[in-house]
């Protein structure tokens, strides 16, 4: 199991820790990461309540970033989690927009073609975690 890893601004700063243990977590569950590390802040905060448009540009890159690696985004923060969501609707919802959206990106020289599954990190260690106790209680004849 492989994902694009999409860890936000946080997870590198004030909570290194979420990091640490994202890793460790992963690494325990057979889940492998190719960390995101040219994907930009998710927009949270000034840049989505001034500007949503760029807030939806820049999302709609990262999003880009992780289809060119054919791999399904994750996050580890949940306000991350709500704007490339909030992102993720409004590109979905309206083929006219993304038009627009990936006329911006032209400009960056990358083009978004359809929304993956986006995903914050722990209902994916939660479905994990559970397959292998089944697994294993399967094979202990229980």
């Amino acid at each position: 199991m492989k994902f694009a890893l999409f860890t936000g601004c946080v997870a590198k700063g004030a909570t290194r820790e979420l990091m640490l243990a994202t890793i460790k977590s992963a690494e325990a569950l057979g889940i492998d990461f190719v960390e995101m590390k040219s994907a930009a802040c998710c927009g949270a905060g000034v840049i989505s309540e001034k500007n949503p448009v760029l807030t939806d540009a820049i999302n709609a890159r990262t999003f880009a970033l992780a289809e060119e690696q054919n791999l399904d985004l994750i996050t580890i923060c949940s306000t991350c989690q709500g704007n490339l969501k909030k992102s993720e609707c409004h590109l979905d919802s309206d083929e006219e927009y993304k038009d627009k959206i990936n006329h911006v990106l032209k400009m960056a020289v990358i083009n978004i073609r359809a929304v993956r599954s986006r995903s914050n990190i722990f209902p994916i260690f939660w479905r994990r975690r559970r397959a292998r106790r089944c697994s294993r209680k399967k094979s202990s004849g229980r």
